[in-house]
């Protein structure tokens, strides 16, 4: 900002200011000078939250990040500045930082601090960014004690607002995050893509499936689209490769519809389900999986469940419960499941002994008696 004397027009000023700079700008110390400068210049948070308010583009297009480290939010001290930091950590849809015990903190997830408290203070979870902060070539990309900053998300400005808005499963800081870790030593458990391809030397001129790869994430796959998109499709071949025993409620895999009367045009494609360890499952879509293999894909049609649910409201069939308790005890850890081969034998071996327990006591009131 530039101020004017009274007794000075502001064309003489400006007169005067440019032959400074132009003197100075030839000086030696001009670079010094304009870096000094430039470090002046300071606009107050509050100015800046008012023109990001005010600007419906910016507001729409923009996010607000914060340091936390000395040179950030923690060098404002709390016992004169503590309405400011938590304005701006209100504000804030990041939290610039490598350290991983500041990711938990902003979770909610130390012991002397919950997400309640948090969301209290601050609004919001809040993720942790932050780059290697190299400052030489040979430490590009590898921050100190290998600290990386892992985003689950697509590596776009939406990608980011998804990893804000669910900051403890889209965000970590550190080596590798759990979930790959996970993958890593259960690789034959989580499958990697799914390809279709027409058969060698076949004849049929319609393209159809044939070259389609899907590749899917290790977490929770929504497959959304719609009346008629291949939703129902691609569920049915993921099962059929996989092995499962639903086949009779497949809706797309069916004779009057991919399969055809006489199989066509299913015949003439061939399905393979790749797994993370480099596995796969082949098999024709107009075949059924043998009776022998091993069901690596439990699968649940829409079909299936409607009849499971209706059966159950009419008190018709049990079938709903049986499958209900299938889909618990494989999900059971061995430590729970102490040998028992399903859910029902569970339930017998935990109950036998209390039943064994409880005629004891009877005898024994027959006794008093």
């Amino acid at each position: 900002m530039i101020s004017f004397p009274p007794a000075c027009s502001a064309g003489n000023s400006v007169l005067t200011v440019q032959a400074q700079y132009n003197s100075w700008h030839k000086s030696a110390h001009w670079e010094e000078g304009y870096r000094f400068g430039v470090e002046q210049f300071k606009p107050s948070h509050t100015d800046i939250f008012e023109w990001l308010q005010k600007d419906k583009w910016l507001t729409d297009n923009s996010v607000v990040g914060i340091a936390n480290g000395n040179d950030g939010i923690s060098g404002l001290p709390l016992d004169s500045f503590a309405a400011v930091r938590d304005e701006l950590l209100c504000r804030a849809d990041f939290i610039l930082s490598g350290n991983p015990s500041d990711r938990l903190h902003y979770l909610g997830q130390k012991a002397d601090i919950s997400v309640a408290t948090i969301k209290s203070q601050y609004k919001t979870l809040k993720p942790c960014f932050h780059g290697s902060d190299a400052h030489d070539i040979p430490r590009l990309f590898e921050p100190d004690q290998k600290r990386y900053c892992w985003v689950k998300a697509d590596p776009s400005f939406l990608g980011l607002l998804q990893a804000i808005k669910e900051p403890e499963s889209r965000s970590f800081i550190g080596e590798v995050p759990p979930k790959l870790l996970e993958v890593a030593g259960q690789k034959r458990y989580f499958i990697d893509k799914v390809n279709i391809a027409k058969i060698t030397g076949s004849t049929l001129a319609e393209k159809w499936l044939d070259g389609c790869s899907v590749p899917l994430n290790t977490d929770l796959v929504a497959i959304i689209g719609n009346k008629g998109s291949g939703k129902s499709a691609l569920a049915d071949v993921i099962a059929l490769l996989g092995h499962s025993r639903q086949n009779n409620h497949f809706t797309f895999l069916k004779r009057d519809r991919f399969r055809g009367k006489s199989g066509i045009p299913a015949k003439h494609y061939i399905g393979t389900l790749v797994w993370h360890d480099s596995s796969s499952e082949d098999q024709n879509l107009n075949d059924d999986s043998p009776s022998d293999k091993v069901e690596l894909v439990r699968y649940i049609p829409q079909g299936h469940f409607e009849e499971l649910c209706n059966e159950h409201v009419s008190g018709k069939s049990n079938a709903f419960e049986r499958e209900l308790r299938a889909v618990i005890f494989s999900h059971a850890g061995e430590s729970i499941r102490l040998g028992a081969l399903d859910f029902d034998q569970l339930i017998e071996q935990q109950e036998s002994s209390f039943r064994d327990q409880l005629a004891d006591y009877r005898k024994d009131l027959t006794l008093l008696d």
